[in-house]
């Protein structure tokens, strides 16, 4: 059975990774 606990803490660092590249991406085109 898989650690609930550990399966939505991985979710969140997939989704926090995607938000970091794509705000790095807007901050590049902006600039």
């Amino acid at each position: 059975m898989v650690n609930r606990l550990s399966l939505i803490f991985t979710l969140l660092s997939f989704i926090i990774a995607g938000a970091l590249c794509y705000l790095s991406y807007l901050a590049v085109v902006v600039e």
